[in-house]
């Protein structure tokens, strides 16, 4: 029996929401995977017949938008969400969606017009519905089932020649470059089902074997640098700018400095160490990735967010390292306490006072997101009047303090008149945002660090600017490198800025995020003092010229495994 109109209509409907979901994903990676994975063009259909079901079982029509419509949502979420971590929602996260608040703008600005094809597939089909086919006639469930087995078996044998669905899904999660193609070409429902799958999958004897050699080779490896020979500095102030980025670094545009402060800084090779070249790899977490990263110098999870299931787990970190010398450990931050966990993390890495959000809101934060944030002027001229007061930081203490800045998280939007950088040309509206609220923050910088160098103990004090994450993520490829935004860096980099440190001058190779941790800890004077050197390496080795692609995903398998087995070092 022929499939009826109606079952037909809404099949095709399916099929191309599907279909335009791998478009729109396609349009901020690359259209490859239409062309390298055969599996594809059975996965779609497969998945469209699928979600037909409630064709099948009636001629209720509205059942079947109503299926068609959470489907939609659902992708159009993955796809928003693509456009800033470059992967698709993890399993885990979907419990974690309170941390939306207060992040609205952020979801908004993710959208794009050619997002509203959803819209148009389902007006389509419901429009054809109500005027072509007043009266549905159901398909036959024994033709359905057919068609759906035929579909599954062609896809089962194309994951058999494959190793299986898990060793198909293994081989891709393993390879940092084929991470994002698995969403288009197996739809969102396969990367969760082995999500799933292997959640609470035990590792075999062989990769424990495998991570515990990789943890002592790197423990090797690193035990030969010889660190500068000077005494441990008594203070660290570590400050994460939210998704600052180098390039505007340097950068002058209509005739103004974009960030006239660091740019003096990295001029003062005597004193400052600078390096533009940090590539970023804060994953679904983001901005507790990159504290992960710079304060417990491990990787993040590949797939899913360390702090849902991890953040209270005993880890090696800077604060530890710090109050082994008797310092005292702060987090500065207008984050809620359960913003990606972030008060368990803090005290599981050995923060002892919390200065969070309700520490430092006043009512006239109102006038900014709601109240739920703090504008980085106010948060930082806040902490330096406590610091003056003597009720933060003491001149007589030693002391680790991470100090975590906002006002540069998407959309980088800032109140009218804030940024000392008003720029006049036509430029697209997210690169103006971002260009002057980096400029605001370069300002709010300014007047925080040179109250801490002013202080008595500024000379035993080492102060590390840098940014969480890279900011920018799927704007980055609306650049065109040849046109007037060259300046835009093609990459994911994030500067490291270091005062006081006893290396100086500029890096000349690229490194990671979590080399970061390495380099505080040989910069603060106790790299060969603290048992944990890092899963990075110090770029004031000078034998370390840089992470190789093949190193970055061995040490990132490893990560993984070590939240599975917190005793595998």
């Amino acid at each position: 029996m022929l499939p009826s109109l109606y079952y037909i209509l809404w099949w095709l409907a399916a099929l191309l929401i599907f279909l335009w979901f791998d478009i729109l994903w396609c349009i901020d990676s690359d259209f490859s995977v239409f062309t390298r994975y055969r599996s594809l063009y059975f996965i779609l259909p497969a998945a469209a017949t699928l979600f037909t079901l409630p064709a099948i079982l009636t001629r209720r029509w509205v059942w079947q938008f109503a299926v068609l419509a959470a489907l939609s949502a659902l992708l159009e979420a993955n796809i928003i969400y693509f456009r800033t971590y470059y992967t698709h929602i993890p399993l885990s996260s979907y419990s974690l969606a309170t941390n939306l608040n207060g992040f609205e703008g952020s979801v908004i600005e993710g959208m794009r017009a050619a997002d509203f094809g959803f819209i148009i597939i389902l007006a389509g089909a419901c429009i054809i519905q109500i005027f072509c086919i007043r009266h549905p006639k159901k398909y036959n469930p024994l033709a359905y089932i057919l068609l759906l087995s035929a579909l599954v078996a062609i896809n089962y044998s194309l994951f058999a020649s494959r190793g299986g669905f898990r060793g198909r899904m293994e081989q891709l999660s393993g390879d940092v470059t084929a991470l994002s193609v698995q969403p288009p070409v197996y739809t969102i429902f396969l990367p969760l089902l082995y999500e799933a799958m292997t959640a609470g999958a035990e590792p075999t004897q062989e990769k424990i074997e495998e991570a515990r050699t990789w943890f002592e080779q790197h423990d090797a490896l690193t035990a030969r640098h010889t660190p500068a020979d000077s005494a441990p500095r008594r203070n660290l102030v570590l400050i994460l700018c939210e998704s600052l980025e180098s390039w505007p670094i340097g950068l002058s545009v209509e005739g103004r400095e974009v960030t006239p402060f660091m740019n003096s800084l990295i001029a003062d090779t005597a004193n400052v160490y600078y390096n533009k070249d940090v590539l970023t790899q804060a994953r679904a977490g983001r901005s507790i990735d990159g504290q992960l990263l710079y304060i417990s110098g491990r990787y993040p999870l590949r797939n899913g967010v360390f702090a849902k299931d991890h953040a209270r787990e005993n880890y090696y970190s800077l604060p530890k390292a710090m109050k082994e010398t008797g310092a005292k450990t702060y987090i500065v931050s207008c984050d809620m306490p359960s913003t990606w966990n972030q008060a368990a993390f803090a005290s599981a890495v050995g923060i002892d006072s919390l200065l969070l959000n309700s520490y430092w809101t006043m009512p006239e934060d109102e006038d900014w997101h709601d109240g739920i944030d703090i504008l980085d002027h106010r948060l930082l001229e806040r902490c330096v009047d406590r610091m003056k007061a003597g009720k933060l930081w003491p001149e007589d203490e030693k002391t680790f303090m991470l100090v975590v800045t906002h006002s540069g998280h998407n959309p980088f939007t800032l109140p009218l008149g804030l940024s000392p950088l008003q720029l006049k040309e036509s430029y697209p509206e997210w690169l103006k945002n971002y260009i002057e609220v980096t400029a605001y923050v370069d300002a709010v910088l300014e007047k925080f660090v040179n109250y801490i160098m002013s202080r008595p103990d500024a000379e035993n004090t080492v102060i590390a600017i840098t940014g969480d994450h890279e900011g920018l993520g799927a704007h980055r490829r609306e650049i065109d490198p040849c046109g007037p935004y060259k300046y835009v860096d093609s990459g994911n980099h994030t500067p490291l800025i270091l005062i006081n440190s006893p290396y100086i001058g500029h890096g000349e190779c690229e490194i990671t995020q979590v080399d970061i941790y390495s380099a505080l800890l040989d910069a603060i004077g106790l790299y060969n003092t603290y048992e944990w050197r890092g899963m990075g390496r110090s770029p004031f080795d000078p034998t370390y010229s840089g992470t190789s692609r093949a190193e970055a995903d061995s040490a990132l398998t490893v990560g993984d495994l070590w939240f599975q087995i917190p005793s595998l070092r």
